[in-house]
């Protein structure tokens, strides 16, 4: 069973983490362009999760050429459900203007550095077991390979997280993204003034204004993330995702939540035992189908 399935859980309930869809697109596209630069993603809306349980689910990707990128739709396709689960706009060279290209090609700043080196300095720590209670009280039941944050530094307004792979993990998929590390990073922002949000009930990702891919996450990592804004139940971040060797992996500009206090169409846990023995209705990897269109290039 993937592990991204089984081990990201809200209740007892499997939910496909918001950030597959994106390590699904960027999968995809980067069949379809061959050799061209894919530089990032742009304009995401989370518009419902896929939640699974006894049937097999099937995902259909699409492409369209756009007015400055190639635009995507992600679409549930099997008899069980179907519909928009998620759209946006890729960045990718020969299809985006060059001013949109040079907006993915900035560099993150040092001053962003200094940052993590003051949040770490001056703000207060959290442990691994603290940080998965906190998610737990919160509703979410992590499996082992998505227990990702090992420590974490925060002061008001800002976060710093240190990841790495759970147990005997080991990336030998081929992921851009790992998903487990890719969400680890963005729930960094829920640990922010030490898991104090002002809001109530859980977080779930509805929009991204951009995501700049610098390189790959299949190692460990550490993370800053920093609070922007705060709109009724929404609110918004920068995340900002660096090696081992203070490289820029990736950058999350606009990275907004909406607070809700129950996700319809999960079930919560039936103890209050953290990490509850896996659920038995997942679907395995190859049964979670991506049928891709691939976009002209001639």
């Amino acid at each position: 069973t993937a592990s991204y399935l089984n081990d990201h859980r809200i209740g007892e309930t499997c939910v496909l983490p918001g950030v597959a869809y994106l390590e699904m697109v960027l999968e995809s596209i980067r069949e379809a362009v061959g050799d061209r630069a894919v530089l990032g993603i742009a304009k995401v809306q989370w518009l419902r999760p896929v939640i699974v349980e006894d049937s097999p689910v099937t995902l259909k990707t699409s492409f369209y050429a756009g007015h400055d990128g190639i635009e995507f739709e992600i679409n549930r396709t099997d008899a069980n459900g179907q519909g928009l689960f998620c759209q946006g706009e890729l960045i990718v060279e020969e299809f985006s203007g060059s001013a949109r290209l040079q907006q993915f090609r900035e560099q993150t700043s040092d001053a962003i550095k200094t940052r993590i080196n003051n949040v770490k300095n001056t703000g207060q720590r959290l442990g691994f077991e603290e940080i998965n209670r906190q998610f737990a009280a919160m509703g979410f039941n992590f499996g082992e390979s998505f227990q990702v944050i090992k420590q974490v530094y925060f002061t008001a307004d800002m976060a710093v997280g240190e990841l790495a792979l759970s147990g005997n993990q080991a990336v030998t998929d081929g992921f851009m993204f790992y998903p487990a590390l890719l969400d680890g990073a963005i729930r960094c922002t829920i640990a922010i003034n030490g898991f104090a949000s002002q809001q109530s009930g859980m977080p779930l990702p509805v929009g991204l204004a951009k995501l700049v891919v610098h390189g790959a996450l299949d190692k460990d990592c550490y993370v800053l993330a920093q609070s922007v804004a705060t709109n009724g139940a929404r609110s918004r971040f920068d995340v900002y995702v660096f090696d081992k060797s203070n490289n820029i992996i990736a950058s999350l500009i606009g990275f907004e939540v909406q607070w809700v206090a129950h996700l319809a169409g999960t079930r919560p846990l039936k103890t209050s035992a953290v990490n509850s023995p896996k659920v038995a209705a997942v679907v395995t990897h190859n049964e979670v189908a991506i049928a891709r269109t691939n976009v002209s290039v001639a």
